[in-house]
């Protein structure tokens, strides 16, 4: 008797998971991508436990159909893609519709959406990859997604992480690049403490030098901007001297 096997779905799952969801800033990440596609003009992104224990990431923007809810959470189930010839023309950050089922196999998910226009909102909840219940729900037009206690089925990944503080401080690293890159959303990260478990204080000098930091990264694209508008335009003017008639290149 050979010794291949197909391997069933749960174990497949966990182990497609574990190449997209390495620790808690990869989740993040794809949420916050997922919202930019949304067309969000603002997120914001709050971690207790370095992400481990919670991640909720909140939008503004299209939010998300009821029937589209579950499917959302199907591997290669994806709004991006229809056929062949798109893949040559994608103008999204997410397209392969893996991310949210494999943070779904790996953790509890919950999910707040209502469309733009709409009245009603839904609801879903599950956990572990498995299929989850929906209900109808109030909420603001947009979508909220929490993923709770990440890696809760799978013991081993937790050992390949690191304490809250560098976890934390990864998710904010994501969130920092993500949000220079795209300086017309508006982005806020909240770092949830529990004071019975921290009662240190927060550093607010790091915070402030990190909010300078951003500030001071945005002056310089916009200088670098600047200097490649004005290089085009000398470049254009130079290229009409050039090509200026034989009477006006005498003078």
């Amino acid at each position: 008797m050979g010794g291949i096997k197909l391997l069933d779905k749960e174990v497949s799952q966990l182990i497609a998971a574990g190449e997209v969801v390495e620790r808690p800033s990869s989740v993040v990440k794809e949420l916050v991508e997922n919202s930019i596609d949304a067309g969000a003009s603002k997120i914001t992104v709050e971690i207790r436990h370095g992400g481990v224990t919670l991640i909720r990431v909140s939008d503004n923007g299209s939010g998300i159909e009821p029937d589209d809810v579950p499917m959302m959470f199907l591997r290669h189930a994806t709004s991006k893609v229809r056929t062949q010839e798109d893949l040559s023309r994608i103008a999204t950050l997410g397209f392969r519709g893996e991310a949210m089922a494999s943070i779904h196999a790996v953790s509890r998910v919950e999910v707040l959406t209502r469309k733009q226009g709409t009245d009603e909102g839904t609801c879903y909840r599950g956990e572990g990859g498995q299929p989850g219940e929906m209900t109808p729900a109030g909420c603001p037009a947009g979508t909220t997604i929490k993923v709770m206690d990440l890696f809760y089925n799978t013991p081993a990944r937790m050992k390949f992480l690191k304490k809250d503080v560098q976890e934390g401080n990864s998710v904010a690293a994501v969130v920092e690049r993500i949000a220079l890159s795209h300086p017309e959303i508006s982005f806020q990260l909240s770092i949830l403490v529990d004071t019975a478990e921290h009662p240190e204080e927060i550093d607010v000098r790091r915070a402030k030098e990190a909010e300078e930091r951003a500030r001071e990264q945005l002056r310089q694209k916009q200088s670098i901007k600047e200097y490649y508008m004005s290089k085009a335009s000398l470049a254009r003017a130079m290229s009409r001297l050039r090509y200026s008639s034989k009477d006006d290149m005498r003078i």
